[in-house]
């Protein structure tokens, strides 16, 4: 099932998985963010999401940078 959450909360579960709660540095840090939210955002609208959050918190990411990685991350496999 589908759960809403709010970028706020998206990001904080990103920075906890991915960076042990501490503020993204550098680019590789960005990237790791990115790659966790495009995971767990549903396929149907992860690229505008991606591409949303990416502005929304000023993401050192370009928009083709935010496309490779959502690419990358719909040919995951996802738990049913």
């Amino acid at each position: 099932m589908a759960v809403m959450r709010s970028p706020d909360e998206m990001m904080a579960s990103a920075k906890d998985t991915m960076l042990n709660g501490r503020e993204p540095e550098s680019h590789e840090d960005w990237c790791k963010i990115m790659n966790f939210l495009a995971y767990n955002i549903a396929p149907e609208v992860q690229l505008e999401a991606c591409l949303f959050m990416q502005k929304l918190y000023d993401m050192p990411l370009t928009s083709g940078e935010v496309a490779a990685i959502c690419a990358h991350q719909l040919l995951q496999p996802r738990p049913s």
